[in-house]
This record gives structure tokens, sequence and C-alpha cells, in this order.
């Protein structure tokens, strides 16, 4: 597999949503950034790997800090289907007809996510209590997935929009029993990826043509949408925010290459850099205590490394567990406040949904 093909297909297991692959593609160019030195001293076992025993294949997609935890896995006879985990206890959380795919669950273990129906229309859901609701769309939309929910049961996500033979799809906002169009920076496309318990949701709006730009947002109910800015480039998205308003995710450099970001209303975007040997990054998940995950693309190695920027020094998560282990982290999907990631690791040649624990004294 050459390079470019493989880093293709390294970033079809990322944790963004289907919807917004074409629109991130403009991210993906060949220009090498700044390079930034790992720290390696100091390095000790920072993290237990635990084994949560589902089955082979399964991976996470989203973790609350009560320890709910939601992603796929495989069902008896080989079927890919979509999980509540908790208190050691696995529920299927069922599909309107078709697939179903988890994003995220609140602390309350609600689980949003999207469905086919039998109508094979993609719809945005909630599990609460074991059942499943179809959150519907915006206006005379047909398809549409939910991205994120907070404990208030406000929940974020993308849903067509039709007006008569013209089809957008807008980022959404469900609550109260309503669906609210976030809107766009003039553009057709918008997408929102996270919400706080503040109620300040970011992702991804276009501009209008002929440039189309897709700038990072963040929106709130007094200010509206607002473009977070780029690094230099022309191009961000942003894919997470805790509940201080901090927002992380990915824009482009004025060379062109994607870097991870962390941005504050007080100091607005900052560089998270990218490891020697690599030529992009990505940050995807930050908690309360800023501790941000991410990842990084390995060309030579044609792999994906799961990333931690932890107090302003980054960290590959794989040196900061036992290498006696046996254990490969070979994706992070989420972190809780007290630490915990959520993460796919690979063991014996078999790919498992596993929970980095600190360790004791850590």
């Amino acid at each position: 597999m050459n390079p470019a093909t493989c880093k293709v297909a390294a970033r079809r297991r990322s944790r963004f949503h289907a919807a917004s692959t074409l629109a991130l593609a403009s991210l993906c160019v060949a220009a090498l950034p700044a390079q930034q030195t790992l720290r390696i001293a100091d390095l000790a076992v920072r993290y237990d790997v635990v084994d949560l025993g589902l089955s082979p294949g399964s991976n996470p997609t989203g973790l609350s800090n009560s320890g709910h935890l939601t992603g796929l896995y495989f069902a008896t006879g080989g079927q890919r289907r979509a999980f509540l985990f908790g208190g050691g206890l696995l529920s299927d959380i069922g599909t309107l007809g078709g697939i179903a795919q988890s994003s995220a669950v609140s602390d309350l273990g609600v689980v949003v996510g999207y469905s086919v129906d039998l109508q094979n229309r993609q719809r945005a859901i909630r599990v609460q209590n074991g059942v499943m609701t179809d959150l519907g769309t915006l206006h005379n939309g047909t398809h549409a997935a939910a991205n994120d929910v907070n404990n208030a049961g406000w929940i974020v996500g993308m849903s067509e929009r039709r007006q008569g033979n013209e089809t957008w799809q807008r980022a959404a906002l469900w609550r109260n029993g309503t669906v609210q169009d976030l809107g766009t920076f003039g553009g057709e496309y918008s997408e929102a990826k996270a919400v706080n318990e503040a109620g300040q949701v970011v992702g991804w709006a276009w501009y209008p043509p002929p440039n189309r730009l897709m700038r990072a947002f963040v929106w709130s109910s007094g200010a509206g949408m607002v473009d977070l800015g780029t690094l230099g480039g022309s191009t961000s998205v942003a894919l997470d925010v805790n509940d201080l308003g901090v927002v992380v995710g990915s824009a482009n450099v004025a060379g062109g290459a994607s870097h991870a970001f962390v941005w504050t209303s007080q100091g607005g975007m900052m560089d998270l850099g990218v490891p020697a040997g690599t030529d992009e990054s990505f940050a995807v998940a930050i908690n309360n205590a800023g501790q941000i995950l991410g990842s990084c693309f390995l060309p030579l190695e044609c792999r994906v490394e799961p990333l931690l920027w932890e107090k302003g020094v980054l960290y590959r998560l794989n040196d900061l567990i036992d290498p006696a282990s046996g254990w490969t982290i070979v994706e992070a999907a989420d972190i809780d406040d007290s630490g915990v990631i959520a993460a796919t690791a690979r063991q014996g040649g078999a790919y498992l949904p596993v929970l980095l624990v600190p360790a004791t004294g850590q």
C-alpha cells in the first residue's frame, strides 16, 4: 500500500462522522508541518490497561464521567451492533430497523447516535432507559445524526434541510422536543460535533462561494455562531469543548498541513504541534482537567499514533503503559474528568476495547 492510500485508510478509523469526511479532505495535504519533540524524560507507567471483556473488533466511541461507555461490538452471528456498557453489563441499544451507530453517552446513561430505519433513512437517535427515539430532522429533511449529548438533554449533530429542490446539511440542536438549525457562515453546510454543560456547541461550518471555506465554530444562544479562525491556513474543524469553554480540533497552518489546536476565549487558537516524524496531528477530546486526546499519522509506518497533551507536554499514549503488558494502543476515543481513557488496543493480533486507568500514585 502506498503512503497516500495508507493515510486515507488510517483516517477512516477516526472519530469524524461520515458526513464530515468530504469536508475534512481539505485538511489532508502533504505538506510537512513544524515538528515538536516528545518529552522522553521521567516517563513511567502512567496507565493500567483494563480489558472490558467485549468481543474482538469492538471499539468505543464515548465515555461518561459516571463510567458509562458506548461504542460498537460484534454480536452473536458476527453482526456489528451499538452498545451501552456500565456496571459490568452490556446492553444492545437496538435499531430503527437497520444498522445503528452510537456516538456519545451522558452521565445519566443517555446514548445518542444514528440508526437507519425501514425506509433506509439515516435518523438521529436518543436511547434512554432502553427506549430508542427518532429525533426527527430539520424542515423536510430525510437524514440526520446525533454526535453528542449533555446532562441537560441537549443533543447536537447534523440534519438535512430541504427547500424546494435544494438540500443542505446543517448543524442541528435538539432540545425540549424541538430541533433548531444553528446556521452556517453563509455557505450550504455545517455540523455540530459537541456540546458542554453550559450549552456551548462546537463544530464546523462553511462560508459561501466562491471559496466555501470550512471553519471551526463555537455557538451559544447569546452570541450565535462565532468563527474560531485558523492557524494561518484556510480551514479548521472543532471537535470537542469542555465545561470551561475550551475547544479542541484541527486547523491548517500556513503551509497547508493540519495541526491539532486548543482554543480559549482569552487566548484564541493555539497550535499544539506535531511529533517529530509525522506530517499532521488531530485533537478529538478534552476533559475539564485540560487533558487533550488526539492522534498523529506516521507515514513511514502507515499507522495512526494516539497522543495525549497534558500541561503543555505531548506524550505518545503507548509510552505511558507497561511495555511488558503486551498491549498496543491503536486509537483513543474519549477521556473523562478523572483521566480515564476509552481506547481500542491490540493484543496478540486481536483488537479490543479497553480503558486506560491512571495507575496508583499517578
